[in-house]
């Protein structure tokens, strides 16, 4: 049913014991007699809870206790090896809204991979997440880290901050998140030209394409001639041509919100 990981280390299976799953797929006539000949539908309110540790390493009554611990504590938790211990510290820092919160902005700044993390989450959480911090994130080498700032902190970004990133060399992924991020100011040119800078960068990523024609959606019209005039994927025609036929896709989507998906493939052909 569900696989989690404790606050000891250990790995926990949720294992549902019951012969009937109660779903409308499941529960078919076809199926009646043999859950009532079995006795599928008797066993009610079973199951077992699996404990998954490594061999030798028993880390029993080792767990994190968070309880009642001040926002110094939770802060220096943040870092725990142990995701269980990290995700329960962020959701505590956010629910006693501290009233210091340089703590957490120094981590968020800091080049610890996993507490930069939770920390941009726990001021997003918060609401107290801000742009210098956002940039600061954003400059860290870490790949992952500079995700989590654009995902936790796009909203704290101007189209001028974008397109200066989009300037540097980032990786697939991080391109990726940035065309996500550049949904908001989908009208500016420079936010145009911006992302057809990350499609020269990355010409074969699919998944940059797919951010992008989000990120693009009701600014198609004004987006799809500066892309073919660009001269972007002059050697990749047909993802050229598969860029161009989502892009005229989801600007029928947006003038003609009235035609059904067979009608845009028509008028895509």
């Amino acid at each position: 049913v569900d696989v989690l990981n404790g606050p000891d280390g250990a790995l926990y299976v949720i294992d549902m014991y019951r012969g009937l799953i109660q779903d409308e797929h499941y529960l078919t006539e076809e199926l009646r007699e043999q859950v009532l000949d079995r006795g599928l539908d008797t066993p009610i309110g079973l199951g077992r809870i699996w404990r998954v540790r490594y061999d030798g390493d028993d880390r029993a009554g080792s767990a994190t206790v968070l309880g009642g611990a001040d926002a110094q504590t939770l802060v220096a938790a943040l870092k725990h090896d142990n995701g269980w211990v990290r995700d329960t510290a962020q959701r505590l820092l956010v629910g006693m809204k501290p009233k210091d919160i340089r703590p957490i902005a120094e981590l968020a700044r800091s080049d610890h991979r996993l507490g930069a993390m939770h920390a941009l989450w726990t001021l997003e959480g918060l609401a107290r997440l801000d742009r210098a911090t956002v940039l600061a994130a954003l400059a860290s080498e870490d790949p992952a880290v500079q995700i989590q700032a654009l995902r936790a902190g796009a909203g704290q970004l101007g189209s001028e901050d974008l397109v200066a990133l989009s300037q540097h060399s980032v990786s697939e992924r991080v391109a990726t998140q940035l065309g996500f991020a550049m949904s908001p100011h989908s009208a500016r040119v420079d936010v145009h030209q911006a992302a057809i800078n990350l499609l020269h960068s990355h010409p074969q990523s699919v998944y940059l394409q797919s951010a992008l024609v989000r990120a693009v959606q009701g600014n198609e019209v004004d987006f799809l001639p500066r892309l073919l005039a660009s001269g972007a994927y002059s050697e990749q025609g047909q993802l050229q041509a598969n860029l161009a036929g989502q892009l005229a896709v989801s600007a029928y989507r947006t003038l003609r919100p009235d035609l059904r998906s067979s009608e845009i493939g028509r008028a895509h052909v």
